[in-house]
């Protein structure tokens, strides 16, 4: 199943938006004095909101690369009994055999 655009987009913000108040919240009380930084509180916002944006983008881009349809293969018949992909391993007679094999398949159909 896959997510729709909007709501890849609202779980990314309801993800950001908790990241956001915790980055505020560890800035404040944990990195500020463990490392002696002083700065407002609006330039600590202002900091904060600079990563949550980054964040939220690479989030999403990440999100929707995830949920991307994989790609459907591409099917060329090489003999009347065989759907074949672009793969060394063919389904033939409803059995999947080896690219190797199909030659020598195709030889003994010939001799008989």
């Amino acid at each position: 199943m896959s997510q729709s655009k909007k709501m890849s987009m609202l779980e990314v913000a309801c993800n950001q938006i908790t990241g956001f108040l915790l980055a505020m919240a560890t800035f404040e009380f944990i990195i500020e004095p463990l490392f002696d930084i002083e700065k407002t509180h609006g330039e600590n916002f202002w900091m904060v909101c600079i990563f949550t944006a980054t964040s939220m983008i690479r989030s999403y881009i990440w999100r929707r690369i995830f949920n991307r349809e994989p790609p459907k293969p591409i099917y060329i018949p090489m003999h009347p009994n065989c759907v074949c992909s672009l793969s060394e391993w063919y389904e033939v007679d409803g059995e999947e055999i080896h690219v190797s094999q199909i030659e020598q398949r195709n030889e003994e159909e010939r001799s008989q």
